[in-house]
């Protein structure tokens, strides 16, 4: 048995009545299948965090680390989610359905506001990390801009849709 592999969750039981589709029962199989794969990663990543006590090391793997466990959780509700679709026996999901928002022309201001400030810090992380790669002094800042600026793009990403649930 590898330490490093926490085990597999149990089966879940069945609710009475169809049952999950065929679709359904591979979705929730590759769902848990990734759940597995990210316990590993992280189960990997902690084992490098306790081998390695370099701040650089350690700065750079819990940043990976944290979405790692940002992952594992956004999979979690992934699968509840799959489950209670498929009438598997489960308390419920967190990810809601698509709807269609109340007060929509408020929440497709608010939205274009924040597009608006979410593409201004992108060009603001852009020309910053310019600036600070040309320093080259071995400093982590020009990977700590580009790595807001993917998270930026992922914010941009997350508000089309709701520009998209309120237009």
């Amino acid at each position: 048995m590898n330490l490093l592999e926490p085990p597999s969750p149990a089966p879940v039981p069945l609710r009475r009545g169809p049952g999950p589709s065929p679709r359904d029962q591979e979705r929730i199989r590759i769902l848990e299948q990734h759940i597995d794969d990210e316990r590993e990663a992280i189960a990997r990543y902690d084992a490098v965090l306790e081998a390695h006590h370099d701040e650089f090391v350690t700065y750079l793997i819990e940043l990976i680390a944290d979405d790692e466990q940002r992952h594992h959780r956004l999979l979690r509700e992934m699968l509840h989610h799959q489950q209670h679709h498929a009438h598997v026996d489960h308390p419920g999901s967190r990810v809601p359905w698509r709807t269609r928002p109340r007060e929509r022309a408020a929440l497709l201001e608010a939205v274009r506001g924040l597009q608006r400030v979410e593409r201004r810090d992108l060009r603001e992380l852009r020309a910053m990390r310019r600036r600070l790669r040309r320093e080259r002094d071995g400093s982590l800042l020009p990977l700590l801009c580009e790595l807001m600026r993917f998270d930026t793009k992922k914010h941009l990403r997350i508000l089309r849709e709701l520009e998209r649930a309120a237009g």
